[in-house]
């Protein structure tokens, strides 16, 4: 073991293992910078990365989370114009399938299985934009992949990654 000596002064301390604690706050400190930078933007939580928006001209436009966790709550923000006086949504079978739907407000006129989705009825004013929210809570984790139309319009595809 080497030893720093001074004369008349013993430090006790140990070079060796000094310049290993030196080498291993080199590469600790820019994982630790790099992991406040990740949970400030929004990677593991709330921030401005965490939340994403997509949509398909005036018709239709979603908004939700990029980040959820297993098991808890988590939302998607539909926001849509009908053209009639009913508005026909469809969701993803494979994400409905994929998390717990909790809440839909406002309540559906009636909701139904629809050929690899499921579509909720709502009774509408036409033109009029019309917010829909789906408080859901995902089973699984990993990638989840879904997509929101209404019914005949364009489908607008939206992705989440489902921590632990």
């Amino acid at each position: 073991m080497e030893r720093i000596h001074t004369p008349g002064f013993d430090s006790g301390e140990d070079a060796r293992q000094q310049r290993l604690e030196w080498s291993v706050q080199r590469i600790v400190w820019p994982v630790l910078v790099a992991l406040w930078l990740a949970i400030g933007l929004g990677l593991l939580g709330q921030g401005p990365l965490a939340r994403s928006r997509v949509a398909a001209g005036d018709e239709i436009s979603l908004e939700f989370q990029r980040f959820a966790r297993r098991l808890s709550p988590a939302a998607l923000e539909i926001r849509a114009v009908p053209r009639t006086d009913r508005l026909r949504l469809q969701l993803a079978r494979s994400y409905t399938e994929a998390v717990d739907v909790q809440q839909v407000y406002p309540q559906p006129a009636r909701m139904m299985g629809v050929e690899g989705a499921t579509q909720l009825e709502f009774d509408v004013t036409p033109g009029r934009p019309f917010d829909v929210r789906l408080q859901t809570r995902p089973r699984s984790m990993g990638r989840v992949h879904g997509w929101v139309a209404v019914e005949g319009g364009a489908r607008l595809s939206f992705s989440q990654f489902v921590y632990p």
